[in-house]
């Protein structure tokens, strides 16, 4: 579901192949050994072409659907998966609403390298932070010992047939979340300064809730993250 979702976004491919069909079109007009002619060079995005002796070149979104197709009706894309939504915190209290869940779990690491997670259960019982028993919203008091670090997390829910993350590409994107009575300042601390922010495409973004950015800091360090 998570390569369906996001690397056959057929959409986002095509925005992204018709940017580098422009920046490319006046070299490949100029080309005097190119096989194809500009209309096919234009039509491939979309259909494959077909030449003599059986060569040719794959349509790039012709193949991204077929693909597409081929793994939807793969057995393992019909089982039934668990949901995430609306994951949040409030006074220190984690929350994500999950259906047909078996177990939750936040997956948590302080790690500089984000790596290492570990595990704490959410609960849907009426303890431990959560309000109404069995109403589908999972609840976790985070730790004490948590709360003098920037936290990165991603919700775990698994049931019999699969396990659902949020966000999809966990633990290669996460949340973060620091909390405020932890701030504190001192001037001897060495920290490393934020240089821009882009998204996936390389251009500069601003920061937004939800949605994967690229970090890029003055120590040629990069982390891809979702803000919280």
């Amino acid at each position: 579901r998570t390569i369906i979702n996001e690397s056959l976004d057929a959409n986002f491919i095509g925005n992204n192949v018709n940017n580098l069909q422009n920046l490319a079109y006046s070299s490949a007009s100029q080309d005097i050994n190119k096989v194809f002619s500009m209309n096919e060079f234009s039509d491939n995005v979309n259909n494959p072409i077909w030449a003599i002796f059986n060569w040719g070149f794959a349509g790039i979104l012709s193949t991204v659907n077929e693909r597409k197709l081929f793994l939807i009706n793969n057995n393992f894309y019909s089982l039934n998966s668990s949901s995430i939504n609306n994951v949040t915190i409030i006074n220190n209290i984690l929350t994500a609403e999950v259906f047909n869940a078996d177990s939750v779990e936040m997956m948590f690491t302080l790690n500089q390298y984000n790596s290492k997670f570990k595990s704490l259960e959410m609960y849907d019982d009426g303890t431990n932070g959560d309000l109404f028993a069995n109403d589908g919203i999972y609840s976790l008091e985070i730790p004490t010992f948590l709360t003098s670090n920037n936290l990165k997390f991603y919700i775990r829910a698994e049931n019999n047939d699969a396990i659902t993350l949020s966000p999809e590409r966990a633990e290669y994107e996460f949340y973060t979340y620091s909390f405020v009575n932890s701030i504190s300042e001192n001037s001897s601390l060495k920290t490393k300064k934020l240089i821009k922010v882009v998204d996936q495409l390389g251009r500069p973004a601003i920061i937004k809730k939800g949605i994967p950015l690229f970090f890029i800091y003055d120590d040629g360090s990069v982390e891809k993250k979702i803000e919280f």
